[in-house]
C-alpha cells in the first residue's frame, strides 16, 4: 500500500469518527434537554419552600398561556414560561383564566398557581 493512500484512508477513517461522535454527542445533548424538561413538566418543585413570599399580580384573561407563563417568570413564581405553558395545556385549561388581582405565593406550585387563576372557570363547569 502507498504512503499516499495508507493516509488517505486514515484520514477519511478519522473524518467519519469525529462526524460520528458528533452525531452521538447531539443526540446526548439532545435527548438530556429533552429529559429536563419533561421531567420540570411533570415533577416542577415552588421556586422557595414554605413560608415562600407572596406576590400580588394582576392578570388578564387576555393573554395567551405563553404570555402569561413569561409574565409569571419575570415576577419570580415560575422557573420556565415553557414549562408553565406546556403544564397549561395538559390541564386543559387553556382560555379560561379569570382576569383579576391574585395573590400567589413563591411556594406554590405552577398547578396551584393554574388551579388558583382558573378556579372561577372550573367551578362553573362543575355547576353545568
Amino acid at each position: 500500500m502507498s504512503a499516499k493512500k495508507f493516509v488517505t484512508t486514515i484520514i477519511s477513517v478519522s473524518v467519519e469518527v469525529i462526524f460520528l461522535a458528533l452525531i452521538i454527542i447531539v443526540i446526548y445533548n439532545g435527548g438530556m434537554k429533552a429529559y429536563s424538561f419533561g421531567f420540570s413538566v411533570f415533577a416542577e418543585q415552588p421556586i422557595t419552600a414554605e413560608p415562600g413570599r407572596d406576590v400580588s399580580v394582576t392578570i388578564d384573561s387576555k393573554l395567551s398561556a405563553y404570555e402569561l407563563g413569561k409574565f409569571l417568570e419575570e415576577k419570580g413564581l415560575v422557573r420556565d414560561a415553557k414549562v408553565f405553558y406546556v403544564q397549561m395545556k395538559l390541564m386543559s385549561v387553556n382560555g379560561k383564566v379569570k382576569s383579576g388581582r391574585y395573590t400567589l405565593n413563591t411556594s406554590m406550585t405552577a398547578e396551584e398557581m393554574i388551579q388558583t387563576i382558573t378556579a372561577d372557570s372550573q367551578e362553573s363547569e362543575k355547576e353545568e
